[in-house]
């Protein structure tokens, strides 16, 4: 494994808590949520509901899009190479709303994207500059106590043909809470790393000889609780982008 990066730092106050699929903020932010059956009735998404079976369809909400149809969506992905997909909405699809303040929706899959990877969904109208972004993580990687209350989240910072490195964000715990970090990648293993309070941790899973695999991260906590996160890398990172 090329080493574990330890990049630390105690995050700040206004950091503290905010998960990585988070909205970005812009004139008129947008949100996203999972696709239910009575929000699929509400917002008329019903026959996407049976789209990709066994994949999470997440609902994206645009507030006051600006301009008029047809709306352009534009995809960017960090999957390499990096790329950007223009794709021209079916207007009909996903029409401006008839009521004022009613939010601009359309429904995505999970499937194809890979896990922790960030992805930004921006919306623009032909006839104006004005765009509306929203990032969220399709196939989030996140790990919660027993109470519900996240605890870590993974997001992919990168990967290539050489290498594959994540974020860590550890949130779930005290200031002055001290824990473990284990983790084991194939045939290696590095031992507990003894740290204090909330982190942000780069993290490269690679085994050297190896094109790819699952790596086990473990957070042990003082009050015993194990919880385990599998990171997958390289070849096996890869077939997500088919699946």
């Amino acid at each position: 494994m090329k080493s574990l990066h330890l990049l630390l730092f105690f995050l700040s106050c206004a950091f503290l808590g905010l998960p990585f699929a988070t909205v970005a903020q812009t004139k008129t932010p947008g949100h996203f949520t999972q696709l239910t059956p009575e929000l699929a009735k509400i917002y008329g998404k019903e026959a996407d509901l049976a789209m990709d079976p066994g994949h999470t369809k997440w609902l994206i909400l645009f507030n006051e899009v600006a301009g008029e149809p047809p709306y352009t969506l534009q995809v960017t992905r960090i999957k390499p190479p990096k790329s950007i997909l223009d794709k021209k909405l079916d207007t009909e699809s996903i029409s401006k709303p008839k009521q004022a303040k009613v939010p601009l929706a359309f429904v995505i899959s999970a499937r194809g994207f890979l896990p922790g990877e960030e992805v930004t969904f921006r919306i623009s109208s032909n006839n104006t500059k004005i765009f509306r972004d929203v990032k969220l993580c399709p196939r989030p990687l996140v790990l919660t106590k027993e109470n519900g209350e996240i605890l870590a989240e993974a997001k992919l910072d990168f990967t290539n043909a050489e290498m594959t490195n994540y974020q860590i964000h550890i949130s779930g715990v005290g200031k002055t809470e001290r824990y473990a970090i284990r983790s084991r990648s194939g045939p290696e293993r590095i031992p507990a790393q003894f740290v204090t309070g909330p982190q942000m941790i780069g993290f490269s899973p690679d085994v050297v000889g190896m094109k790819g695999g699952i790596c086990n991260l473990e957070i042990h906590l003082r009050d015993q609780s194990v919880h385990r996160m599998e990171l997958p890398w390289g070849t096996e990172l890869q077939r997500y982008a088919k699946d």
